[in-house]
């Protein structure tokens, strides 16, 4: 008989023992709920921001290549900002005002360096021109609204839009198996390097082909 109770005691425990186990491991269970949410949350929030830094630096290369083809650019003195980045651990190496900076360096030493080199230039007068303006403001919205590069890319070719150059880098865009928003983009990042009657015919294309949301976006006051 008492050997017949320890061992219904013992169960009894070893009931009791599982049964926190159990609560245990279902606190576990709902504490990695809540961290593998937050885990998700996090990611799509970075990767939300790397969308946005990716256009914000596609935007500013374009329009930083352009002042170096205009050869507006080559007057501008990087000296400071170079020792402002030096200060910030971003680069090494201070250099004196009588130095020359070299662009490239900071291309290949920043992460994000066409934004910066960018902000940089606005600091001394380099804004963009009215055009450009609606461009870089409506960056975005043109990447996400126009569904269709390619009947784009055709709408352009057909007026020739772009100088020859540039229709064949547009034209190549399709065959490089770009998704729609980075053939939208290429075509984007070119205009940003062209002229304001290049931007006006883009324009019309895009009246034509019934992005009249965008055509008024891009409305010169």
């Amino acid at each position: 008989m008492n050997e017949l109770k320890m061992k219904f005691t013992e169960q009894l425990k070893e009931n009791e023992h599982l049964r926190h186990l159990m609560e245990e491991n279902q606190k576990i269970n709902v504490e990695g709920a809540k961290y593998r949410e937050k885990i998700d949350t996090l990611e799509k929030e970075l990767r939300s921001y790397k969308q946005r830094n990716d256009t914000e630096e596609s935007v500013a290369r374009a329009r930083v290549m352009s002042l170096m083809n205009n050869g507006d650019i080559l007057r501008v003195n990087f000296v400071p900002l170079h020792n402002q980045l030096v200060t910030h651990g971003f680069l090494q190496n201070r250099v004196s005002e009588h130095d020359s900076v070299s662009l490239d360096q900071m291309v290949y030493s920043l992460s994000n360096p066409y934004t910066i080199i960018l902000n940089y230039l606005d600091t001394k007068g380099f804004t963009a021109v009215g055009w450009q303006s609606k461009i870089h403001n409506n960056f975005s919205y043109m990447l996400k609204n126009i569904l269709n590069p390619e009947e784009l890319i055709n709408k352009l070719c057909d007026k020739s839009v772009f100088k020859a150059d540039d229709t064949e880098s547009i034209v190549k865009s399709r065959t490089q198996r770009l998704d729609r928003k980075a053939m939208t983009r290429h075509i984007l990042e070119i205009l940003l390097k062209s002229d304001e009657e290049t931007f006006r015919k883009f324009r019309e294309c895009l009246k034509e082909l019934g992005y009249k949301d965008i055509f008024y976006k891009l409305r010169l006051s």
